[in-house]
């Protein structure tokens, strides 16, 4: 193998051993935010930091709070 096919694979190899680690074994909370549907969070404890959700919102139906922008209200829509 050429320098370059060798640094390629090296830093493949790296990159991929570092993505592994970080998604299987670290499983630090500070760096994953965990993906919800509404129906989901709709079961879930109310004690969580960090999410994020997806779904379909009824038009014109978004309310943010002016206290904290973090707020957010909404209606949705089953599918």
């Amino acid at each position: 193998m050429n320098k370059v096919t060798t640094s390629t694979l090296i830093i493949f190899t790296l990159i991929a051993g570092w993505v592994f680690y970080l998604t299987n074994i670290k499983k630090d909370n500070a760096l994953t935010v965990r993906y919800y549907s509404i129906s989901e969070l709709a079961k879930e404890s109310n004690d969580i930091q960090k999410i994020k959700v997806g779904g379909y919102i009824k038009p014109n139906s978004i309310n943010i709070s002016e206290e904290d922008q973090l707020e957010v209200s909404f209606f949705c829509v089953s599918k």
